[in-house]
């Protein structure tokens, strides 16, 4: 029996250190599990997508960790990624990086 974490991750703006980091293995996973960029290809539209999604179906993941994981990335102030996940019969949850909540200017 296992329990499965699933857990997408949508970068709109990322430094250069924290996407070399989001498909190295989850530094707190015993496992070694990582996530991996989804190929945009598949998606529908017309256009290139100009974000990024990392996804990964995860055993035995803490999710406590992967949120403290995810927002101690080095975002920097302009960080622009939210954290989707869910684990097998317990909760769902989204988290956001603080460059998330921006004000747009119109």
């Amino acid at each position: 029996m296992s329990v499965v974490t699933s857990a997408v991750i949508y970068v709109e703006y990322a430094p250069t250190e924290v996407r070399e980091r989001l498909e190295e293995p989850l530094p707190f996973d015993p496992r070694a599990q990582a996530f991996r960029q989804l190929d945009d290809s598949a998606a529908g539209g017309r256009k290139c997508m100009q974000s990024d999604v990392y996804a990964g179906g995860f055993n035995y993941l803490d999710s406590g960790a992967l949120e403290d994981w995810f927002l101690d990335l080095p975002w920097g102030n302009v960080g622009s990624a939210v954290l989707i996940h869910d684990q097998e019969g317990d909760f769902r949850r989204v988290v956001t990086t603080p460059g998330w909540t921006r004000e747009d200017t119109w």
